[in-house]
């Protein structure tokens, strides 16, 4: 591997739905400011039109992993990329630059360090000092491949390049739509989603619908596969179970046209009245 290759793996968790990357040097008369400087539309922010911070709003507050990487997307990341947004840019004064949660942006008299991060904020990675475009790859395999291989990729890919051109500030904030439901780049494994794999032991509960011909509905009692999204599930036989049982059924057969799949009765528990 090229000894200049960049390539970190960075998880982190924002209660602002807000990632930032950026060199505390670079911001350095921010810490006197007040705390929440940064908040608001981000494309309102000098730091951002220049070019020295990038600031996306992910929509969601949450965990997030992030790849970074001065080379090419892998095959998987761009077969399964269904947005991009960019060029940002990020400033790097002394060599090393935050990745993580945009509550640590310096402000209220406080700035961040190495020394200061914890695992769930971010991470420092080292930077050449220089100026850089960032381009952001959103990523998304879910319902299109198996759940372990989905949740082994990154949810955004950072692609960093040196800037060669005077920075042109944004227009719009920078916000990545989670909730995409195409790709960048057509590919057959992103071509159709994969159908619901059947004969599956999946637990639930018994609730009351009025749209439903048996008066009832099965939900979710914890997590069901994810190729099962926009499917509903019902028993082959619903009279088997009343309000608030709680069940565990095995899935049978699939209806691709009705989106239906149908369950048969494993066992079942009836709270007491």
């Amino acid at each position: 591997m090229n000894p200049n290759t960049l390539n970190q793996t960075i998880q982190f968790f924002t209660d602002t739905a807000t990632l930032a990357i950026f060199d505390p040097t670079t911001i350095a008369e921010r810490i006197d400011d007040n705390p929440d400087w940064w908040c608001g539309n981000f494309s309102e922010l000098k730091e951002l039109n220049q070019g020295l911070i990038s600031l996306v709003s992910l929509i969601d507050d949450g965990y997030y992993k992030i790849r970074v990487t001065n080379e090419a997307l892998t095959q998987d990341e761009q077969d399964f990329s269904r947005s991009l947004i960019g060029p940002l840019g990020v400033t790097s004064k002394s060599g090393k630059v935050f990745i993580g949660k945009g509550e640590y942006l310096p402000g209220g008299g406080y700035s961040t360090s190495p020394e200061e991060t914890s695992s769930n904020d971010g991470k420092f990675i080292e930077l050449p000092v220089g100026d850089y475009d960032l381009f952001f790859y959103y990523v998304d395999a879910v319902d299109y491949a198996s759940p372990e291989f989905a949740e082994s990729l990154p949810t955004i890919v950072i692609v960093v390049t040196p800037r060669i051109h005077h920075f042109l500030g944004v227009a719009t904030e920078p916000r990545i739509d989670l909730f995409t439901e195409t790709f960048l780049f057509p590919s057959a494994r992103n071509a159709s989603k994969l159908k619901p794999a059947l004969h599956k032991k999946i637990r639930a509960k018994v609730f009351k619908s009025e749209r439903t011909a048996s008066g009832l509905a099965l939900h979710p009692d914890g997590s069901w596969p994810s190729s099962y999204h926009g499917f509903e599930v019902i028993l082959e036989d619903m009279s088997q179970v009343q309000w608030k049982d709680k069940i565990l059924i095995k899935t049978t057969r699939l209806d691709q046209e009705n989106k239906i799949i149908y369950a048969e009765l494993v066992e079942k528990s009836t709270p007491s009245a």
